[in-house]
């Protein structure tokens, strides 16, 4: 990453990732939240997990429905990075949290949105002096947002080119070093604060920075500032003050100048050419936005629809005039686990919108977890309401387009609002799933009925075969979780759904969505499979004998009474295979001719006797099923059972690891303490060798004529033990030389070296 994108550590704030957070949750739990403050000392960098883990002990429900804090984090980090992010999360009064997106043409070079300059001048201003404090961080990011505003009122690219960047940064250096205020400015200042009380001293500062102060702006920064007073002696005040607005204006007044130097950038009306649309991916599908296509032919044009359609890359084209006067930048549609990625509107103000699809399902997901309306109500309650959404979910639309984002919390509002009138019920949540255990297909369909879902949609069991066997492919971890076990329940209720929406199921497939629902059955993509198959065939009918020909005609027909039987035998498909019974008669016709015996006389078996074979088969079929069932159910336990004894078995082998760790540690520290006591032995004996070394020479003559001790300066008594210097013969008390031998090899009185 360039040194200009990456985001400085002290400008990453604990409360914006709160903020910023509570979009990403189900509103339940964003509720429980809103007034949570309990943030960690310092910067957010590197603590993400650690706030998000806060978030969780607060609101305990975010653990069972989202599952661990690291998946929870993994997930938000791709949801809250996308351009104007501040706008979409309302965190104008805090500094550029995201760093930008580079973005690549078809020949791979590099592009930034024009709003995401300024980011890259907080960035510089940061590097350029890191000791300024978070209050002048603050205003200096306001002003930028303040400049953002003014000069990009449409969605526009320009190359990112790094020399050019450090071209800025060089001169805004320069600038700073210009505008750094003089002894004589400093000192008028302070003498113009310190008449003025706290509040005149902040609107003054207010009123010299060129800034849209905001409510939330205007408290951030006061609270700040009184907070930063305490520390200064009574009546200081204007010398606090003084200090956060001569650093902020210096700063504010070099970028104001490096920007006025650069009207190609910070200009109203920048003309690039070629123009610059944004080229979607989405798997194998590649679009353009039309209205952004429109805007760039006629400036004028403004698309306040909620509806933004599509058109391919050979369209944009037609309408341009050529491939040579349009750069197309490739811009990946990004989905978290629950929720996509809000893309910036190319018209004028803060919209964002998502595609159709994605809004759908963030529609039907909040109402089947947030608002849990299909296990108190029935389903016939909902569908006027369904039924005038779908001039937003355009069933018949086969390319994809957008919806703005304020419309799919609109829809939310009206379905709260029409059930907030009718008497409530209080709705039964899900249950916990224990961690060493897992759950079952089972399991699964108890929880159906717990919750009341199995009296809404009475065929939801039959769905959760498929949908646990999905679940339990893609889980995080060893055994299912409860977090597993509510996106089960919640693709149950969707195909449930969808089933009796035929324009939604119609309008899902239309946008390339029925993959995403595991276990819904899709008759458009089966038909398109259907054709495609039939048109991979070799055409060899041409060069095929007449004979040939007539045995394919009537193998055909007994095919079809075959699968028709087997429809007839099994109850569970009947209405899936229902597609089949139209050609019924058709084949009676076929056979009937098939049984001439003039123009077929190979044929021996009568249709009847097939079907009664295809009936014997089919039962057949049905005791092989169960067993493969009951067997498919024993081995399930089997594996549970095996899991559970494995991981028990993991368990005693780390216990015993452990121990086996404490005991090294043990032996460790035992072998070290027998080292130091066997040291501390030797420097014993040493000690004790000296001391009868010194008394050794007590009975070589009479004491000199002073007996004061040098050692402790007192009279050595004639009772007293004394202690001889075997090089000048002084005595000293026996206990002074012990003590002096301790830290000591030299006499006290002749500096003389003991043997």
């Amino acid at each position: 990453m360039s040194k200009f994108l990456e985001i400085p550590d002290n400008a990453l704030t604990p409360m914006c990732l709160h903020k910023e957070s509570l979009f990403y949750m189900l509103s339940e739990h964003a509720e429980s939240l809103k007034s949570f403050n309990n943030y960690p000392f310092g910067y957010a960098k590197g603590k993400e997990e650690e706030i998000i883990g806060l978030l969780m002990e607060k609101e305990p429900r975010m653990k069972i429905y989202y599952g661990s804090v690291e998946e929870f984090t993994e997930n938000f980090k791709i949801f809250h990075h996308f351009t104007g992010s501040h706008k979409y999360f309302g965190t104008d009064d805090e500094p550029y949290q995201n760093p930008p997106i580079i973005y690549r043409n078809l020949k791979n070079e590099e592009y930034i949105c024009k709003s995401d300059i300024f980011p890259i001048l907080q960035n510089m201003t940061m590097r350029l002096n890191l000791k300024f404090p978070f209050e002048v961080f603050s205003i200096i990011a306001y002003f930028l947002k303040t400049q953002e505003e003014k000069f990009s009122e449409k969605l526009e690219f320009v190359r990112f080119d790094a020399k050019y960047f450090e071209e800025i940064e060089k001169e805004l250096r320069q600038e700073m070093k210009k505008n750094v205020f003089s002894p004589q400015q400093t000192g008028k200042l302070l003498r113009e604060m310190s008449s003025l009380t706290f509040d005149e001293c902040f609107e003054k500062m207010k009123k010299s920075n060129p800034i849209v102060w905001t409510v939330l702006r205007h408290d951030r920064i006061r609270g700040y500032l009184q907070e930063k007073c305490n520390y200064y002696r009574e009546g200081q005040h204007s010398a606090c003050v003084s200090d956060v607005h001569i650093r902020s204006t210096q700063v504010i007044k070099s970028l104001q100048n490096v920007m006025k130097r650069r009207p190609e950038i910070f200009g109203n009306k920048l003309k690039i050419t070629p123009v610059i649309l944004r080229l979607f991916e989405d798997g194998n599908q590649k679009f353009v936005i039309k209205s952004e296509v429109l805007e760039a032919i006629n400036t004028n044009f403004k698309d306040k629809t909620d509806i933004l359609e599509t058109i391919d890359m050979e369209e944009v084209e037609k309408m341009m005039g050529g491939a040579q006067k349009i750069e197309f930048l490739f811009h990946p549609i990004r989905r978290a686990k629950h929720r996509a990625v809000p893309i910036e509107s190319p018209g004028l103000g803060d919209d964002f919108v998502t595609l159709a699809v994605d809004a759908l399902f963030e529609f039907l997901k909040r109402l089947i977890l947030n608002l849990k309306v299909f296990q108190t109500k029935k389903f016939e309650r909902f569908l006027r309401i369904f039924s005038s959404f779908e001039q937003y979910f355009i069933w018949n639309m086969n390319r994809p387009y957008f919806l703005k984002t304020s419309l799919v919390d609109t829809m939310q509002m009206l379905i709260t609002d029409i059930i907030g009138n009718d008497e409530r019920i209080k709705e039964k949540e899900v249950r916990m799933v224990k961690k060493s255990e897992g759950f079952t297909v089972e399991d699964l369909k108890n929880e159906l009925k717990h919750l009341g879902l199995s009296e809404t949609f009475p065929e939801i069991e039959e769905h959760a075969e498929v949908v646990y066997k999905h679940v339990d492919s893609v889980k995080k971890e060893k055994f299912l979780r409860t977090c597993d076990l509510f996106d089960a329940i919640k693709h149950c209720q969707l195909i449930c759904v969808l089933q009796r929406l035929p324009n939604y199921k119609k309008f899902l497939h239309n946008q390339k969505g029925c993959e995403r629902i595991p276990g819904l059955k899709c008759e458009d993509c089966e038909g398109i499979q259907k054709k495609t198959s039939e048109n991979l065939e070799p055409e060899s009918s041409v060069t095929q004998d007449t004979s040939q020909c007539e045995e394919e005609e009537i193998q055909k027909p007994l095919k079809n009474l075959e699968i028709a039987s087997s429809v007839s035998t099994n109850p569970q498909k009947e209405e899936i295979q229902n597609p089949l019974i139209p050609d019924a008669p058709k084949c009676e016709e076929k056979t009937s001719a098939i049984q001439k015996p003039s123009k077929v006389p190979k044929i021996e078996h009568s249709p009847p006797d097939a079907c009664e074979t295809c009936v014997e088969t089919s039962e057949h079929l049905k005791k092989v099923m169960k067993r493969v069932e009951i067997l498919q159910n024993l081995v399930g336990k089997l594996r549970k059972d095996n899991w559970i004894l494995e991981e028990s078995e993991i368990k005693k082998t780390e216990e015993l690891n452990k121990e086996k760790e404490k005991n090294q540690e043990l032996q460790k520290t035992i072998l070290k303490l027998n080292g130091e006591n066997e040291a501390n032995r030797r420097v014993i004996q040493q000690f004790k060798d000296r001391i009868t070394a010194i008394s050794s020479y007590e009975d070589l003559g009479d004491p000199p004529l002073v007996y004061d001790c040098l050692i402790c300066s007192n009279r050595i008594k004639s009772d007293e033990e004394y202690a001889r210097c075997p090089l000048c013969n002084r005595i000293f008390h026996s206990i002074c030389a012990y003590k002096w031998l301790e830290n000591h090899t030299k006499c006290p009185a002749c500096n003389g070296v003991f043997p």
